[in-house]
Order: C-alpha cells, then sequence, then structure tokens
C-alpha cells in the first residue's frame, strides 16, 4: 500500500488591482519545427532566448533582434529535453525526461556531451538549477527524487 501525504490546501491571496493603463507587448516566432513542443524559455544574460524543443528532441535558440533559429539536435533518439540552464562559462545544460540523462550543450561548436544517470529509478530528471557553488541539481519526476552533478562542473 502506498501511503501519500496530502498537505492542507492554502488560501488564496487577494489579486491587486494596478490602477491606470497598462501596456503589453507580445512577440511570437514561428520555430523551424511543427510540433515541436517548445518548452522552458531561458532568458540569457546576451538578449538572446533558449528553449527546450521536447517532441523535435532539439535545443533551440532565438535572436529577438534578428529572428535568427538555430535549432541543436541531440543525438540520442526521443531524448525529450525538458527544462534547461545555462552555467557560469555560457553552456546550455538540459535534462533527458524521455532517455534519463543530463545534456550539456557547448554552444560554440553545437556538440552536446550526454551525462547517464547513475540510479536506474531515475530514469526522467525534469527540471535542473545551479547553485552559488556550481553544482547543478535536478529533479526526478517518476522516483520523487532531487539529485545532483558536481563532478560534471
Amino acid at each position: 500500500m502506498v501511503r501519500r501525504w496530502l498537505a492542507p490546501e492554502k488560501a488564496k491571496p487577494e489579486g491587486a488591482i494596478v490602477p491606470g493603463p497598462a501596456q503589453v507587448a507580445f512577440r511570437e516566432w514561428a520555430l523551424p519545427t511543427p510540433g515541436s513542443r517548445p518548452h522552458d524559455p531561458l532568458a540569457s544574460l546576451d538578449g538572446t532566448i533558449w528553449y527546450t524543443a521536447q517532441m523535435a528532441n532539439a535545443l533551440g535558440h532565438i535572436d529577438p533582434t534578428t529572428g535568427r533559429i538555430t535549432e541543436y539536435h541531440v543525438d540520442t533518439a526521443m531524448s525529450g529535453p525538458h527544462g534547461l540552464v545555462a552555467d557560469r562559462d555560457g553552456a546550455i545544460w538540459f535534462t533527458a525526461n524521455f532517455a534519463g540523462y543530463i545534456g550539456k550543450l557547448d554552444p560554440s561548436t553545437g556538440k552536446i556531451a550526454e551525462y547517464r544517470l547513475p540510479s536506474p529509478a531515475a530514469r526522467d530528471p525534469h527540471t535542473p538549477l545551479f547553485d552559488q557553488s556550481g553544482i547543478l541539481w535536478f529533479t526526478v519526476q517518476g522516483a520523487s527524487l532531487v539529485d545532483y552533478f558536481s563532478q560534471l562542473i
């Protein structure tokens, strides 16, 4: 029998009304691969946008100034890139949600390294982030784990 603990629902905060008019602008880009299911955008310090194209098995890079979009396809079929984060040197790390590994893209070369997870239970890494020490932490959705890689950095 599996027991689950459910937290009691918290009260929802009241909405805040901002007086006066607001101006909002949206900008859209048609991606090179239809049906790619873009995911988890990342705004880079250089003003560009990175995203995972989960169903296209790729990472994407948008330069909003020029509108140029570059896709970087991963080697392992059906990897399902999900979350992504940049390290201090500008490399893009991502979780391969369908294939159970952590990937690292070197944007200057376009090369992608794959790092398999050590535990068989860790088959679907999800959301990565770096801490202040440069350690890459990530969740593993189906295994209910929080894991990290420090030897990769």
